[in-house]
């Protein structure tokens, strides 16, 4: 039972979230049906040969066509697809909106300008996608050529045998790192790393003036902000070195909780670091917010920041124990599973 239960495991974890439990019980229903009233485990790596790789028999369930690239490299075409593409398209309008707001045309009504900025936005975004969708793409082909073929054998699955089920770590599904979890990571650091360096455009105070949307003061120094541009890169870095040790582990483990512990301190203190600097707040924005609160600007800073670090601080505690909660999960999973698929089993036989 313990090979079956690592076998239905690994297919399982090549299906959709919502398919998981219903193909994985009919899984087991099906190899132990294969198998004889009183069998061994050579019977069991028997049926498990015959079925073959998990991951190829998954792919029969799903009703995704693996012939784009071909079926060695078409996961991690897939992959880098889901993560480039996205993240250079908000690259790209968040460098729009920088680039327009500075140089915006007063004269125009908010319809012309929001048309103007729709179309310009639509190119980009097109010209960006288009670009990336066909760097990747020929990267991987041209990878898929000059490489040694192995027939229709996904890369990450090539040569399977049943041998490999014994060295395999199940990982539960809560204990497991997803991808849309590594990619809306790598998502909100692109969002914060494009508005610090486009601060003095982005990030202010909006009025209307005239019926219009203008930027009126931003709320950041940005010559003091660019100051700093080799911290927030190194914290960039770390951001990215951590996304890549979750998806090279696959799992929430001790060491991620560490690696994640260690990049949420070097942020939290940066933040702490730069929003304690004399001159970080343009003085405009502040007499304009201490008269709109009808307060002193010394005030208002010690306010606004003492809130600020604290609401950082608390969301890195929060996001290093929902790591750590994750750490601690059992890796085996399958035992109630078994208990539900012999009622099962009972109950079609009454």
């Amino acid at each position: 039972m313990r090979l079956i239960d690592k076998y239905v495991h690994e297919l399982q974890l090549c299906l959709p979230a919502r398919k998981r439990e219903k193909i994985g019980n009919e899984m087991r229903l099906m190899i132990e049906g294969m198998l004889p009233e009183e069998y061994g485990e050579q019977d069991v790596e028997r049926v498990l040969t015959e079925l073959g790789n998990p991951a190829i028999v998954a792919s029969k369930f799903g009703i995704r066509r693996m012939n784009l690239i071909g079926p060695r490299y078409f996961d991690m075409y897939c992959t880098l697809l889901k993560i480039i593409v996205p993240v250079a398209v908000m690259i790209t309008c968040i460098s729009m909106l920088a680039d327009n707001l500075g140089t915006v045309d007063h004269t125009l009504s908010m319809t012309d300008l929001s048309m103007l900025l729709l179309g310009e936005g639509i190119a980009r975004v097109l010209f960006v996608s288009i670009l990336s969708f066909c760097g990747i793409t020929i990267i991987i082909s041209i990878l898929e050529r000059i490489t040694p073929k192995n027939g229709s054998v996904p890369l990450a699955t090539a040569q399977w045998t049943t041998d490999e089920l014994r060295n395999t770590q199940m990982i539960s599904i809560k204990k497991k790192v997803y991808k849309s979890h590594i990619f809306s990571r790598l998502i909100l650091m692109t969002l914060w790393a494009t508005i610090y360096f486009n601060a003095d455009h982005l990030l202010g105070i909006y009025e209307y003036v005239a019926g219009e949307l203008s930027f009126v003061l931003p709320v950041l120094n940005q010559n003091v902000l660019m100051t700093w541009w080799m911290l927030i890169t190194m914290i960039i870095m770390s951001e990215v070195a951590l996304c890549m040790y979750k998806l090279f582990e696959g799992q929430w483990t001790k060491k991620v909780v560490l690696f994640q512990a260690g990049h949420e301190i070097l942020t939290t203190a940066s933040i702490i670091f730069l929003f304690t600097r004399p001159t970080i707040f343009n003085k405009d924005f502040l007499v304009y917010m201490a008269n709109a609160f009808n307060t002193t600007t010394e005030r208002f800073v010690n306010n606004s920041i003492f809130w600020f670090l604290v609401l950082s601080i608390l969301f890195s505690l929060l996001t290093v124990y929902d790591a750590w909660k994750k750490a601690q999960l059992p890796s085996q999973l399958y035992y109630k599973v078994n208990e539900r698929v012999q009622f099962i089993k009972n109950r079609g036989s009454l």
